[in-house]
């Protein structure tokens, strides 16, 4: 898809979906001072467009879409479909950022209808000068072709956009524009590896695929798989630990991104849980909830899609990335729960609840980002259903030892529209992980403050002079999971626009 501001006249456009983007005091205004948009515009209507919004019922606080198509002979019989959109200015920046994205998504859902290659986006009465406006309109238009098809027989052909031409916009960000379809296919990938089906994506199958999908970037990004060998070797009790009950071995993955001409500072570290089926283990998840867990591993799916912008986009500085693979299934081999694992990093940990599980592979993945020098983490995870229950489906938790980090992540993540909220890491609660038999246990000493008992636990692996944050993205990760084409997935932007803002 090419983005670029329309230069010819709109007559001379020839076949497109013309999208008018309205607010409610452009239609209460009188007569001429209506519209800036109405330039070029009402010559292809004849002048009439008022009238025809009048016509169709369109109303100046209205929600509903409308649609004018127009065929124009002297063009060959090529036809022009105006759709009527109104638009609500938002204070908000998160409602903001959806008001583009919906602008977006009702644009290519018009175009795939009238079998349109071309959209044209007038921006005379919205602000696309702004560069997370735009890019939140052109990713949107970037992620409509998307649908999960790989397990269908007979697989459609999706309806792929050509050309988005914004008019009336001379500020324009090319660079934004960029970066968002770039972002795109990131989130597509993470989209993807969520919605495979846990058979066709066992640890070694999953790390198999990102190799494939990050193949074209192998000049700058290097993709390392430990298998189960060397994490034994390693004693990284936690990933194996959780693996036990799986008859295909696990795995780590490590992409390790270096930017143009090397550098000498140490990788900021992204770790993503990368459970690829949580049945809960023998702490048994209840089958309704089971089939949304092939999405477990959400948070490792983020980063991976991150990894992949990354390696396109370039940013100056270097970033590793650690997703650690297991399945936790239920067997004769399987850990039970008050077993004890030995982490990697020599601490011992009393599995009360097995379906606790992420933690227990995060644990031994922040210890060995540390080891390979980074003092800057983030790790992302599918973790707690207490989070869902605080923060709801939309939102992401996020816990941290420093305010720098934490104050630089919920930015970036504002400014991709990924909702994100500061939790605390309450000390009084950190008792709670006390074990009678081991350094601390996996859960909470009750169900009270659970999502905050998994930051806890996971700062304990954090070593001193590391910042460290903590994204539980229960929420976003996992929510309409079953639904292959409006699953939405884990904040891919934020960890791209994090990355780009960071210093050479």
């Amino acid at each position: 898809m090419r983005v670029s501001r329309l230069t010819q006249e709109m007559g001379k456009l020839g076949s497109a979906v013309v999208v008018i983007p309205v607010t409610a005091a452009v239609l209460k205004a009188p007569g001429s001072s209506k519209m800036p948009v109405a330039v070029g515009i009402d010559t292809v209507l004849g002048g009439s467009l008022f009238d025809e919004l009048q016509a169709v019922g369109f109303s100046a606080d209205g929600k509903e879409n409308h649609e004018i198509v127009r065929i124009a002979a002297d063009r060959g019989g090529k036809r022009m479909v105006f759709l009527i959109v109104p638009f609500a200015r938002e204070t908000d920046v998160f409602r903001t950022l959806m008001a583009y994205r919906r602008l977006g998504e009702a644009a290519y859902a018009c175009a795939k209808k009238h079998k349109m290659q071309r959209i044209v986006i007038v921006g005379n009465d919205i602000e696309l000068g702004n560069r997370i406006n735009l890019a939140a309109m052109v990713e949107a238009v970037a992620l409509g072709s998307y649908d999960f098809v790989e397990c269908l027989s007979k697989k459609p052909v999706p309806h792929e956009i050509e050309d988005l031409l914004v008019f009336g916009c001379d500020d324009m960000r090319d660079d934004a524009a960029q970066e968002a379809m770039v972002t795109a296919e990131g989130i597509k990938l993470m989209r993807t590896l969520s919605l495979l089906p846990p058979n066709r994506k066992h640890p070694m199958a999953y790390a198999a695929r990102v190799e494939e999908a990050l193949a074209p970037y192998s000049d700058c990004l290097r993709v390392e798989v430990i298998d189960a060998d060397a994490l034994a070797a390693m004693r990284a009790g936690g990933i194996l630990g959780v693996n036990s009950g799986s008859g295909f071995p696990a795995c780590l993955l490590k992409i390790t991104y270096v930017p143009e001409g090397g550098s000498d500072a140490k990788p900021v570290a992204f770790i993503g849980k990368g459970v690829i089926m949580d049945t809960g283990g023998y702490s048994l998840k209840p089958p309704a909830m089971q089939p949304d867990m092939k999405g477990d591993c959400g948070g490792g799916n983020t980063v991976v899609g991150a990894m992949r912008a990354i390696g396109e986009l370039r940013p100056p500085y270097p970033i590793t990335a650690y997703v650690p693979l297991v399945e936790n299934r239920v067997s004769s081999t399987a850990r039970v729960p008050s077993d004890v694992l030995e982490s990697l990093s020599g601490q011992t940990v009393e599995d009360l609840n097995t379906d606790a599980e992420g933690r227990l592979i995060l644990m031994d993945a922040i210890t060995l980002a540390q080891r390979d020098g980074s003092t800057t983490l983030i790790d992302l995870a599918t973790l707690t259903g207490a989070c869902v229950v605080a923060l709801g489906n939309t939102c992401s938790g996020a816990w941290s030892n420093s305010d720098e980090l934490c104050g630089q992540v919920l930015a970036a993540a504002e400014s991709s529209g990924d909702r994100m909220w500061r939790m605390p890491l309450l000390p009084e609660l950190d008792g709670d992980l006390k074990s009678g038999v081991a350094d601390l246990a996996n859960i909470g000493t009750d169900r009270m403050g659970g999502a905050i008992h998994a930051a806890l636990f996971l700062q304990r692996f954090v070593v001193d002079g590391t910042e460290w944050i903590h994204l539980d993205i229960a929420g976003p990760g996992c929510n309409k999971i079953k639904d292959r084409s409006a699953f939405r997935g884990g904040p891919v932007g934020t960890l791209v626009n994090f990355a780009l803002n960071l210093s050479a």
